[in-house]
């Protein structure tokens, strides 16, 4: 089941042949997100995220370890984070630590949606509508409020949409979809 955790094992005679797999469940991560409509939409948009972002057969240890970290915690401030990971893990990182326009690491507001550089608050200018807002709390603030998981949401989202799962021409996963509609809907 998506979000358990299993250590398995394959064993065949020869490599190309049929085998058997036998496994063993560690953490049951789905079983434990059951009780809340909420850790449970976390789970399933994680979940989707990665079996549709991520190319069969090939390692992706630190995202592995961030899914890990987010099965346990089910937060959707990690979520916003691993998302950031996944995409810097895929080549498409965010640049969130200096300002595109001024080079300034401080004040920054807004991303862009075409190149995912933070801008500052003051350099955004006429631009302000069609950027992306960047909440604090991925700018080393305080904790998130709701406002801003959604942008955080919204942020990841653009990017997911556009980069991950436009270069394979794939929609984004409804669990995710559905996941931001809740957040919004607090």
């Amino acid at each position: 089941q998506a979000g358990n955790l299993v250590e398995a094992r394959w064993v065949a005679r020869l490599s190309d042949q049929l085998g058997s797999y036998t496994a063993e469940l560690v953490h049951a991560g789905a079983a434990l997100a059951m009780q809340d409509a909420l850790p449970l939409a976390i789970l399933s948009a994680a979940c989707a995220v990665a079996e549709g972002a991520l190319p069969e057969r090939e390692a992706h240890p630190r995202v592995f370890r961030g899914l890990l970290h987010l099965i346990v915690h089910l937060d959707v401030a990690e979520l916003i984070t691993w998302e950031l990971g996944l995409l810097a893990d895929l080549g498409f990182g965010l640049d969130l630590t200096r300002c595109a326009v001024t080079g300034a690491s401080e004040g920054l507001a807004y991303v862009s949606p075409k190149t995912g550089r933070a801008v500052c608050e003051d350099a955004a200018g006429a631009w302000r509508e069609r950027l992306l807002r960047l909440p604090p709390f991925l700018a080393g603030g305080a904790k998130p409020d709701p406002a801003d998981l959604q942008d955080g949401l919204r942020l990841t989202g653009h990017f997911l949409t556009r980069d991950a799962f436009g270069a394979r021409h794939r929609p984004m996963p409804g669990a995710r979809v559905m996941l931001y509609d809740r957040i919004c809907a607090r």
